[in-house]
């Protein structure tokens, strides 16, 4: 596996209108240009062999979201999701058990409310969970929480902020901060022995 002095190799999975909107090519050109590899992942195929890798970034929601209705989809989940059980040194960005949880807004809003408890600069919109078939007590729960009309429903986050190209030397770094700290933390493997 590429390591410290010699370039990281930085596998990516992002759907084609994902790499346009962040205008991704400026990455692959940034991490170019720090003398790592980048390589675009093919979930369809089997990613040992596309690998090593020392760090995966993907947007997986698209998929994830499908996963629950569709076998492909989830087969390709499960692919993806094996490899990164099985290669523990791949550093994924961000776990798909991280993901999952933030594809629902109620839960996300839970989370941002937990976050909000230890630390009172974290802003969330008030939300409230509704029960089907209420009526007058899910409207006492919408007036208690302080939620105004009209009311949004998605169960899933909307598209929203993709960041722009001055993300990505901030992201960049993070990476090879992760991976050199990584480095610096293990020992050292032993070269193999010659005959």
């Amino acid at each position: 596996m590429p390591g410290r002095g010699r370039g990281w190799r930085i596998g990516y999975c992002l759907q084609e209108q994902k790499k346009r909107k962040l205008n991704f090519q400026d990455f692959e050109a940034l991490c170019r240009e720090r003398g790592h590899e980048v390589v675009e992942l093919d979930l369809g195929r089997p990613l040992s062999p596309q690998g090593p890798f020392d760090v995966i970034l993907h947007k997986p929601s698209d998929l994830l979201l499908a996963s629950d209705y569709d076998i492909h989809a989830q087969s390709l989940v499960d692919s993806f999701q094996a490899y990164t059980d099985t290669h523990a040194r791949t550093l994924v960005l961000d776990p798909l058990s991280n993901v999952r949880p933030l594809l629902d807004r109620f839960e996300s809003c839970l989370l941002l409310r937990d976050l909000r408890a230890q630390d009172n600069s974290v802003f969330s919109p008030p939300c409230v969970e509704l029960p089907a078939g209420s009526g007058h007590e899910a409207l006492g729960q919408v007036l208690a929480r302080g939620l105004t009309f009209p009311l949004s429903d998605p169960t899933v986050c909307p598209p929203g902020y993709e960041g722009v190209p001055e993300f990505f030397p901030a992201l960049l770094s993070h990476i090879e901060t992760l991976l050199e700290t990584r480095e610096r933390e293990e020992p050292p493997s032993s070269p193999p022995e010659t005959p």
